[in-house]
């Protein structure tokens, strides 16, 4: 992707990072919870008031805090890691539109419209899981469509698939699974139309062992 059009997306994305306060109720929710984790030093079970609140997978509440332990109690602190993966998204739908053969200017275009268009902005920059959810969903996607290519660095493409996916759960529970089951039916298709079977390209036990380990490992600690 050209340099110049990878530094407007990220400037989409950043534009409006931490430049103004919290709304009321969810970014509230999320950034006291991702609070109590840093005061109190515990990551593992999301608190709210002081009680347990596991309405959700906590990778958001470690986004969050994460940022508020680097760049301090604010807005700014609370937003980084959303606009992180508002670009993670934005350059994965690039990446998937490179792999489908646009041009590098058309790939750059596609991008730029998902960052600018009214949702994908909304979510970009209102703290919730859904920006985290998809980004992880988005990456999953291009990683498919780059281990179906077979051009270089399978392998890793592959295990990035269920990466991708393992955290897609770990933000918010079932629902980041269901591309799989798109994936899937496309390979099915494929196969009846007998061509190439793109499901054996991206299967592996080790990734899939990964993606359980990664969506189901907080679980058990925290239930115990």
């Amino acid at each position: 992707m050209p340099a110049a059009g990878i530094m407007v997306v990220l400037l989409v994305c950043f534009l409006f990072w931490g430049m103004r306060p919290l709304w009321e109720p969810d970014e509230g929710r999320y950034v006291a919870t991702a609070r109590e984790m840093v005061l109190a030093g515990d990551w593992l079970t999301p608190r709210l008031h002081g009680q347990p609140h596991l309405t959700k997978p906590p990778l958001t509440y470690w986004m969050t805090a994460s940022g508020i332990w680097i760049f301090g109690m604010n807005a700014w602190g609370a937003r980084f890691f959303l606009s992180a993966a508002f670009f993670l998204a934005s350059v994965s739908t690039m990446g998937i539109a490179r792999t489908w053969g646009l041009t590098n200017r058309q790939s750059f275009i596609s991008g730029l419209v998902f960052s600018t268009s009214l949702f994908p902005f909304v979510c970009g920059h209102v703290l919730t899981t859904d920006m985290f959810l998809l980004a992880w969903e988005t990456l999953g996607v291009l990683c498919a469509w780059r281990t179906w290519g077979g051009k270089g660095r399978t392998c890793l493409w592959r295990t990035g698939f269920w990466i991708a996916f393992g955290m897609a759960f770990l933000t918010k529970g079932p629902p980041g699974w269901l591309p799989l089951l798109v994936i899937l039916l496309y390979g099915m298709i494929m196969k009846s139309q007998g061509r190439r079977r793109t499901e054996a390209g991206l299967w592996s036990w080790y990734g899939f062992i990964m993606m359980m380990l990664i969506s189901f490992g907080w679980f058990v600690p925290s239930s115990a």
